[in-house]
């Protein structure tokens, strides 16, 4: 309607808006389109920075047990800095854009004031009808810059990213920069648990482990079963200080945990759970995460042990096959192949094997296991399982009953118990032999 009411008013004027705008539109379209591609490459670009971050805290005690928190923290300030750049021309096209659709505005205002004057002291229009032209021209201008402004905030919202900067900012429980390291016999000289109680801090009231009391000795293997829910999966974590006991204490060579740097007790321990955490990547890359350092030859040597190469022969990189966000390009049991070679590569004191070969046949994880043990000889295990086969030839079997150790010995000597724990799991799933 605007439009048409500038038309017939002013058919002359019209043509020569018209001649102005066809130059015009083809510079706003184009601006528009830069500002549009800025838009989306900032939008993807912090997309890949959240995503970085998510992954980390997703994974989070995989990067805590590979002592890998300053590679999580160069690679988030990466996707900071290119996020960052990509936002600068974002702006800077904005502004652009911004700016030069208020100069042709003001531009447009003082062409038509010296047009709708000229006309009327030519008599051509009278005062009133110049005013009515300009009120409609300033309708349809004034829409145009809503439309222009609105394309603007569609664009920027779909690459719209939620802060996550006060989750960076939380302090945890357990600082990573403070305690003491120790010195290799500490660690040598085995692992004991006394009258250890613990809950998880997101579930209160809900006792993980009451009055948990238990000797590891060192270079051997130590075997935690139990039904779930019974806390052997927390005593992995507790010798890490993922957490920290509230009554108890977790002693290193008589050594209370609590006085001990985080960092330098990782250093020494490897864990593999039953749901491995692998980032975004590739095998090789996955293997070597924590361990950037270690050369090609390394990495096949411990991808060869832990059965990597077996399936990574028919991708079609072979280890340099990229495993998508989270390993999802691997099975369950490949993923549980990738982790454990990453634990050898690390060659720790100190391996704790959570379910890490349930994805497993029983021959692949007894092949897998005699390699380990050839691989780690000297090195202390904990042994967390479901199956009994797993943990038969453990030299100690602890039995775990409601966060408590309620039995502990060799596979034989629980089963010439009939009535002990261990005896009683057996019966229930069907595995004394």
């Amino acid at each position: 309607g605007g439009l048409r009411e500038i038309y017939h008013s002013s058919p002359t004027l019209v043509m020569k808006m018209a001649a102005l705008m066809v130059p015009l539109a083809l510079y706003f379209s184009s601006l528009l389109a830069v500002h549009q591609r800025a838009q989306r490459a900032a939008g993807d670009a912090w997309g890949r920075r959240h995503s970085s971050l998510t992954e980390s805290l997703t994974n989070i005690r995989t990067v805590f047990a590979c002592s890998a928190e300053d590679l999580e923290m160069e690679k988030y300030q990466q996707r900071t800095g290119e996020a960052a750049i990509e936002e600068v021309w974002n702006r800077h096209t904005g502004f652009l854009l911004g700016n030069s659709v208020g100069m042709v505005g003001s531009g447009l205002h003082l062409f038509l004031m010296y047009m709708g004057s000229r006309f009327v002291r030519e008599g051509k229009m009278t005062g009133p009808e110049v005013g009515a032209m300009f009120q409609q021209t300033f309708n349809v201008m004034g829409a145009a810059g809503q439309l222009i402004g609105l394309t603007q905030e569609l664009t920027r919202g779909l690459g719209a990213v939620e802060s996550v900067v006060q989750a960076l900012e939380t302090v945890p429980s357990v600082r990573c920069d403070r305690g003491d390291a120790l010195d290799d016999n500490a660690v040598l000289s085995g692992i004991t648990l006394r009258d250890v109680t613990f809950q998880y801090p997101t579930r209160p009231g809900e006792v993980a482990l009451s009055g948990f009391s238990a000797a590891i000795p060192p270079g051997r293997t130590t075997a935690l079963v139990g039904s779930s829910g019974s806390g052997k999966s927390t005593v992995g974590w507790l010798l890490q200080r993922a957490y920290d006991t509230e009554a108890g204490t977790v002693e290193f060579g008589g050594r209370d945990l609590r006085g001990v740097a985080p960092r330098w007790l990782r250093r020494q321990i490897a864990h593999v759970e039953q749901e491995p955490r692998l980032f975004e990547g590739t095998i090789r890359e996955n293997i070597r995460y924590g361990f950037a350092g270690a050369g090609d030859a390394e990495v096949e040597e411990v991808a060869s042990i832990a059965g990597v190469l077996e399936f990574a022969a028919a991708l079609p990189h072979g280890l340099d096959t990229a495993v998508g966000g989270f390993g999802r390009g691997l099975s369950g049991g490949q993923k549980q192949r990738v982790a454990i070679a990453r634990a050898l590569l690390k060659r720790p004191k100190i391996l704790i094997l959570d379910e890490a070969t349930s994805a497993l046949d029983m021959e692949s994880e007894r092949q897998l296991q005699d390699a380990l043990t050839q691989r780690l000889a000297g090195s202390t295990v904990l042994l967390i399982a479901h199956r009994l086969s797993t943990v038969q030839s453990a030299d100690q079997i602890v039995v775990m009953e409601r966060g408590r150790a309620v039995e502990a010995g060799t596979h034989e000597e629980l089963l010439r118990n009939p009535s002990g724990a261990y005896a009683r799991l057996a019966q229930q799933r069907g595995q004394a032999a």
